[in-house]
Formats: C-alpha cells, structure tokens, sequence
C-alpha cells in the first residue's frame, strides 16, 4: 500500500506542477499591473500643437498599448483617438494637432491597456483640461500645424486647405476671363456687321 502511495504521488506530482504551470500566462493577463502618471500643462497657446507625455509602468512596456483621447476644450463632438508612441522604456508621448486645440484648449484622458489589463489617467467623464492663456479674436488659420494627422482621423474636422482655395480661385477667374472673351468678340462681330451693311446700303 506504502509503495502505491508513493508511486501515486511520484506521478500526480508532475502532472499538477504541469498543470499550475499553465495557469500563470491567464493569471498574468487578467492581472496586470499597470499605471499611467501624467502631469498636465496649465494652459496651452491658441491653435498651435501640444505635446502630451506619460509615464506608464507595466511589466513589459513593448507590448502595451497606450492611446490618447482628446477634443477641444468645451466641445460637445467625441474625442479623437491618437495613439502614443513610446520615447523611452516606461515614456510615452502624442502630439495634439493644433486644430483641436483651437480657441478654447483641449480636453484629454490617457488609456493603457496589455492583455485583459487595463488602466487610464482620467477618463470621457472627468477629463484633463487645459485652457488657452489668453482670449484668441484673430481669425481661425486655414491650414495648421498636426491637419494631415487629423484628417486621417476624421476628415470632417479639416477644412479647405489654402491651396485648394487659391485652385477654385485660378479656375474661377478663368471661367470668367473665358465668358469676358467672348462677349468682345461678339460685339466686335456686331459692330463690324453693322459696319458693313451700312456701307453695302450707301453703294
């Protein structure tokens, strides 16, 4: 009976450590450490891009993924999402195109997600906010700095670019350089007609 025992336990022994070995890799991944610290600017310029950096601990930053969510400050619209990329080993940074800083500033949180773990500094509800330094009244630029960014985002939020103006511009004036052509070489038919039915009537 001694020697089945043992034997039993000789066997179930491997088997069990096999088996908690293979339970780790869920175990990790619904229970992942993960933090985001991130300190944010008080005020921001009018229309020019900003930088938006944080530090983000986890057990292996090359597989995280650590996006930005922001819009501007005071909109009613969703917020954009642009991911973050890593600068250093535990730092991580986006750039907010200039466009949805705007007038007002911009309105931000930060996600950090690995596997089923997940974390965020803020969040759509209790946002940061980092309002301009001054009341901008000039007019808003038609091309700035971060718009082809956005407009892979949502071409919506980017407007005719400066170039695509002054194209209208150049075709409009053509089409009227064309019709003003015309109209002279019709008077000029008319006048010469005239002319010369005048001279077929004194003969």
């Amino acid at each position: 009976m001694t020697r089945l025992v043992s034997i039993l336990f000789l066997v179930t022994v491997p088997l069990a450590a096999f088996a908690v070995g293979e339970i780790p890799e869920d175990l990790e991944s619904s229970e992942v450490a993960l933090s985001v610290s991130h300190e944010p600017p008080l005020d921001c310029e009018p229309f020019i891009q900003l930088y938006v950096t944080a530090a983000v601990e986890c057990p292996n930053p090359e597989m995280i993924n650590v996006r930005l969510f922001v819009r501007t400050l005071g909109s009613d619209s969703g917020f954009q999402e642009i991911p973050m990329a890593m600068l250093e080993l535990d730092l991580f940074q986006a750039l907010i195109p200039a466009r949805l800083v705007g007038r007002s500033g911009v309105e931000y949180y930060i996600e950090a997600r690995m596997g089923k773990g997940f974390t965020s500094a803020r969040s759509s509800k209790a946002p940061f906010q980092v309002p301009t330094g001054y009341d901008y009244r000039g007019e808003i630029p038609t091309s700035l700095p971060g718009d082809d960014l956005l407009a892979q985002l949502d071409p919506r939020l980017v407007p005719e670019t400066s170039a695509d103006v002054e194209t209208e511009d150049a075709e409009e004036g053509k089409g009227h350089s064309s019709l003003l052509l015309q109209v002279v070489i019709v008077l000029f038919l008319a006048t010469f007609a005239a002319v010369v039915y005048q001279r077929l009537g004194q003969g």
